[in-house]
């Protein structure tokens, strides 16, 4: 039976991929001092809490899909038949309502569980959260983005509303009750700070988790970038499905940009005055209400109502600059070109295998029918 649960539920952008690539790195490391970072897809157990929301991922009714329970019913497995103390990631827990988060104590059924959320200043996650949204296909420009959340009464429907998380983390409270729950607060100023607090909550040895390199840590997308994509979700939509989407925009294009350093003369998305001035007003909301759950805080909790951000208009900026354009047409095709060279080699190893090739390619065909 396990011996104690960790759970580190949230949230987006506050540094979780850098966190889970870490964790995923010393996992051998982890394992020796009793502690299991379960192995998953990735660096983190994202498709298990996928499983657990039942959100559609990608567009509804258009390739959009929901992820079998069955994953979230392997990681419970998982976690129930280790002797050792068990610690899970992924900022999609955060998306749980309050039934679902019942349901995730009651199927772990770990008595001494501890939830860790991760925070950072609201106005600094605005610009993220915004390219987040347009790497599922929407099509607004900032501004219109910014108004959408933040300014109307009823914003459009999203798996994680702008400014709840203090709302979220007290339904984890209302289940696991608030002497289990811990808030990380990452401070820019102090990057391994988050390193830092999970040693001292999992009772790590020194140096156990430390930044690592690892290509799947995306940079952030110029401003130039996000004007591009957003151009390309308007030209794409209603012209195709999800999947085609992903294989194309996200997997081809996005990568394309994210793989490689940003050119030097590359402008970083400003947030308009009013919009920080809002974020900061939100923030101060999720503090007071923080402060009134009585759950534990690592670091500077008055952090997240931080306005050192990037301030500015940003209703001009539409113009694309030529030599994006051609690299990005460039980094494509060199993408398409080493798929191809992969293909190349897969089918030269099944003809030197000397298995019968018309029962490879039977056996595909039967694949995609089913």
């Amino acid at each position: 039976m396990t011996k104690k649960l960790f759970v580190h539920a949230g949230f987006p952008k506050t540094g979780t991929t850098s966190l889970q690539a870490s964790l995923a790195s010393a996992r051998e490391w982890l394992q020796a001092q009793g502690i299991l970072y379960p192995e998953s897809r990735g660096s983190a157990q994202h498709s298990a809490a996928w499983a657990l929301t039942q959100k559609t991922f990608g567009w509804e009714g258009r390739g959009g899909y929901r992820t079998p329970e069955q994953d979230w019913l392997d990681l419970v497995s998982s976690v129930k038949s280790s002797n050792d103390t068990v610690l899970i990631s992924s900022e999609f827990f955060s998306h749980t309502n309050q039934e679902q988060v019942a349901k995730f104590k009651a199927d772990m059924n770990v008595s001494d569980t501890t939830i860790i959320f991760t925070m950072r200043s609201l106005a600094k996650i605005l610009p993220s959260r915004y390219q987040q949204s347009l790497k599922k296909g929407n099509t607004w420009s900032y501004d219109e983005w910014l108004s959408d959340i933040l300014q109307r009464d009823n914003p459009s429907p999203t798996s994680l509303k702008f400014g709840n998380y203090s709302n979220i983390i007290s339904r984890w409270v209302n289940v696991f009750g608030a002497a289990n729950i811990v808030v990380v607060v990452v401070d820019e100023n102090s990057p391994n700070l988050i390193f830092d607090a999970f040693h001292e909550i999992l009772g790590l040895m020194p140096e156990t988790l430390v930044k690592v390199e690892d290509k799947a840590l995306n940079r952030s997308l110029t401003t130039e970038e996000t004007v591009l994509l957003a151009s390309l979700n308007h030209a794409f939509k209603g012209q195709g499905n999800w999947k085609e989407y992903v294989r194309f925009v996200r997997n081809q294009i996005v990568k394309s940009w994210s793989g490689r350093p940003a050119s030097k003369d590359h402008s970083r998305i400003h947030t308009p005055e009013w919009a920080v001035d809002k974020a900061v007003e939100l923030a101060h909301k999720n503090i007071e209400h923080i402060q009134s759950l009585g759950i534990k805080v690592h670091g500077d909790l008055n952090l997240l109502a931080s306005r050192n951000v990037l301030i500015g208009d940003m209703s001009a900026s539409t113009v694309i600059p030529a030599t994006l354009a051609s690299e990005t047409l460039l980094s494509v095709q060199r993408r398409f070109e080493k798929r191809l060279e992969r293909r190349d080699k897969r089918i030269k190893r099944l003809i030197a295998s000397r298995r019968p090739l018309y029962k490879v390619i039977l056996r595909r065909l039967r694949r995609k029918k089913s």
